[in-house]
């Protein structure tokens, strides 16, 4: 009896010692707690004092996590002042430092934010240490780092690399969709210069009639640009999903109205994009699956068309109003 009684009893002891060792606290548990809630104070609340709290508390547990030094420059950067953004420019070069090749795309990271201060070199130098592991990215990148900087002949240089270096038929569109705003931004300057808004330096002593030819060829190739961009969405290339779906569409249809921007005489380009994305709405089997974002943006691509295009519309610009509604 007395021998049961003991036996029972190393049992019990054995049953809760077995249900405290799962579920004690550890240092592994209380960091997974508190990456969550501070992933809930950043974005649910944008309560950034308290995420950087808890991010704060991770690091003082593994100082060199780079998983939770990422997300603090990232908080960092939502503050968004000149001093945060300097020390999120710290911590990332802090992880690129450490040399872990797994860390490397922390540099893409690095890299907008110097572009969001203004520091076009260092977000160039920083893409350009890379470009051998993410040839794609890192020229896209250092595209749209010239595309802020206003350097659209620079830009343009590396959206055409990235071209060449792209893989896929989704990468290829982006990079043309880059080339594309190059070349907007290059009709930009040039319609200013044009118009005699710019110093007479470089181009801007060119007479009226080489300023407009000028300007022709811009856009003539952005036109050019975007018409290979949007070859992807004609292309057989399926989404994976109906989110996926809307977005290409909804990227479809701003393609469509930056071609507006470029028309020649006798063109619909809203016209085609609605035609283009309400036929693909049906091949990606959307119908009835359609994102608000979507709908909107083909409404207003079909008022636009309304609106500038009533020659080009069988049944009137009243059918396509109507349509938008």
């Amino acid at each position: 009896m007395i021998s049961r009684i003991f036996t029972l009893m190393t049992l019990v002891t054995l049953a809760f010692g077995g249900t405290w060792y799962v579920f004690r606290d550890t240092p592994q548990k209380r960091i997974a707690r508190w990456r969550e809630e501070a992933r809930y104070f950043f974005e649910k609340t944008a309560d950034l004092e308290k995420a950087e709290e808890l991010t704060d508390k991770i690091l003082q547990i593994v100082p060199t996590s780079a998983h939770d030094l990422v997300f603090k420059a990232a908080i960092k950067e939502r503050r968004g002042t000149p001093k945060s953004l300097r020390e999120a420019l710290e911590i990332y070069d802090k992880v690129l430092s450490a040399g872990d090749a797994n860390a490397l795309g922390v540099a893409f990271l690095k890299a907008r934010t110097c572009r969001s201060m203004g520091l076009t070199a260092q977000a160039q130098a920083t893409l350009l240490s890379v470009v051998d592991v993410f040839p794609f990215e890192a020229m896209v990148e250092l595209g749209e780092t010239f595309l802020a900087a206003l350097a659209g002949n620079d830009a343009l240089r590396y959206f055409t690399k990235a071209v060449e270096v792209a893989q896929t038929r989704g990468d290829r569109a982006r990079a043309y969709e880059g080339i594309a705003n190059a070349y907007l931004l290059l009709l930009s300057i040039q319609s200013v210069r044009s118009s005699g808004g710019l110093s007479p330096q470089g181009d801007g002593a060119k007479s009226p009639e080489e300023h407009a030819r000028a300007i022709q060829d811009l856009r003539s190739s952005c036109s050019k640009a975007l018409i290979d961009a949007l070859s992807f969405i004609k292309s057989d290339d399926m989404p994976r999903s109906a989110d996926e779906a809307n977005r290409r569409l909804i990227w479809a249809a701003l393609m469509s109205e930056k071609m507006a921007l470029v028309k020649q005489p006798g063109d619909a380009p809203c016209r085609d994009g609605v035609i283009l994305v309400d036929g693909r709405r049906s091949d990606y089997s959307i119908r009835g699956k359609e994102s608000p974002a979507l709908l909107i943006r083909l409404g207003a691509l079909r008022l636009m068309a309304a609106r500038d295009e009533a020659q080009q519309l069988k049944g009137g610009p009243e059918l396509f109003e109507r349509d938008a509604e």
